[in-house]
């Protein structure tokens, strides 16, 4: 799959306001990725230190090794050019 035909979205979470859910697909649905589900991170973590420093966090955390793989897969997927695209609700 090429790079450009990625898209990461960034949003609330839609059941916790403070928590920010990231997750993967392919451009139209059309194409399931090798990521199940998303990634949730804390708003606060979110804001103060972006989204590139949450996944890297989110990558070397050892005791957590699935959420681990999902943020190094993100953060490969952004690192090849995909397109990411944020919430304009985004904590509103």
């Amino acid at each position: 799959m090429e790079e450009n035909e990625v898209i990461v979205e960034v949003r609330n979470h839609r059941h916790d306001r403070n928590m920010v859910s990231i997750n993967a697909h392919s451009k139209g649905y059309k194409k399931k990725l090798n990521i199940n589900g998303y990634v949730l991170i804390p708003y606060e973590g979110y804001e103060s230190v972006g989204l590139i420093q949450c996944l890297t966090i989110g990558s070397n955390k050892i005791n957590n090794p699935i959420r681990s793989r999902k943020c190094k897969l993100l953060l490969e997927y952004i690192s090849s050019g995909a397109t990411i695209r944020i919430c304009h609700t985004l904590k509103n």
